[in-house]
């Protein structure tokens, strides 16, 4: 099982040039921004990047999804919640849980953008 440390600590992510969808949430009572960048061909995610200012929670959450998610398809993304993270990235401070949860809104907008602009693009 993947670790709030280790994602923290060795963040993982792809390098995206033209992203197909870019999701953007910002939390300014902690002076967060989340930008995720992603490209999705025939329904599957093949790569993810991110921007993060914000705290070590959506730093770790961010490298979490782009591993997960990378090579999979995209309604499996759009499936998922605070409960995937919490079963799934064990150690996340729950105090700053609200950092976790913009991230992946950040993720899924960016994710649903890409369906819509490589649907258009057929």
């Amino acid at each position: 099982m993947e670790t709030f440390e280790n994602h923290f600590f060795n963040p993982i992510r792809d390098t995206v040039i033209q992203p197909d969808g870019i999701g953007i949430r910002e939390n300014k009572e902690f002076n967060a921004k989340i930008i995720f960048y992603v490209n999705v061909k025939d329904s599957i995610i093949t790569a993810i990047d991110y921007k993060v200012k914000a705290c070590p929670v959506a730093i770790a959450v961010a490298s979490f999804l782009a591993k997960t998610f990378k090579n999979k398809p995209s309604d499996e993304a759009l499936d998922i919640d605070l409960n995937f993270l919490d079963s799934h990235l064990l150690n996340i401070p729950r105090q700053r849980i609200e950092c976790g949860d913009i991230t992946l809104e950040a993720f899924q907008e960016a994710v649903i953008k890409a369906i819509i602009n490589t649907e258009e693009a057929k």
